[in-house]
């Protein structure tokens, strides 16, 4: 066992990275929790939302924006904005959290730093939602595009795959 700060920082980002709602619940706590050191923050924030779990996520958008309102007065720019930045769950993103999000945005009191990184993020959510559209087919991952390639069906996104490592890791070594 790590017992350096780095240590410390990966441990935390491993156990936030787990697949379950106790652990989303338990990063999530410790994310917007000033006592919280600003890389173990960080760490967390790179960690806490990844794609394939979806169902585990699905709180987290109402609980980011509500966040949004007041992290800046609350944690301060630097550390708020690191949360605003890479703490945003965009593996929900899709065309109903752009709805949510272009609602938020227009009725938002949230500082105006907070609300500038939620547009971020609906910008980078709307641009890979358009990505994913080819000539009105989807990419290589819908079943009935990869079949045009010769595939038997939609390939697994990497992201899916990089996902499963730190649980992997975290239980084969624990944390």
């Amino acid at each position: 066992v790590d017992k350096t700060i780095s240590g410390k920082e990966q441990a935390a980002a491993a156990r936030a990275a787990q697949p379950t709602a106790e652990a989303k619940a338990a990063a999530w706590d410790a994310l917007i929790d000033p006592s919280t050191p600003n890389e173990t923050s960080r760490e967390i924030a790179f960690s806490i939302f990844r794609f394939g779990q979806e169902d585990v996520l699905a709180p987290y958008l109402e609980k980011f924006l509500a966040a949004s309102e007041t992290l800046v007065d609350t944690l301060g720019f630097h550390k708020a904005s690191t949360i605003l930045e890479y703490g945003f769950p965009k593996p929900l993103g899709s065309e109903a959290t752009l709805g949510r999000l272009d609602e938020w945005l227009a009725d938002s009191s949230a500082p105006k730093q907070a609300q500038r990184y939620v547009g971020e993020a609906r910008a980078e959510i709307a641009r890979a939602l358009a990505a994913q559209q080819y000539d009105d087919h989807t990419s290589i991952h819908d079943d009935a595009t990869a079949r045009k390639f010769g595939f038997k069906g939609g390939t697994i996104e990497g992201p899916t795959h990089f996902s499963q490592f730190v649980p992997l890791c975290v239980a084969l070594w624990g944390s």
